[in-house]
């Protein structure tokens, strides 16, 4: 199911009438995502990637300098 990203409000024209908001995204059919790209209203967005964990800082501690 492909994400789609919304750029500006709609009402779906149906007995449900669900609203979808400027900016909000959805996981929709093929024929959805078709449907409301066709219209430039949506444009499809990619997977968020996971964050990845960052990374252990190493301990390093420093020595005084010798004179």
């Amino acid at each position: 199911m492909p994400k789609i990203k919304f750029l500006e409000d709609r009402t779906v024209q149906d007995t449900e009438g669900q609203t979808f908001t400027k900016g909000s995204v959805h996981d929709v059919s093929d024929s959805s995502a078709r449907h409301w790209i066709n219209r430039g209203v949506a444009i499809e967005v990619a997977d968020q990637p996971k964050a990845a964990p960052e990374p252990k800082k190493s301990k390093v501690t420093k020595k005084a300098a010798s004179k």
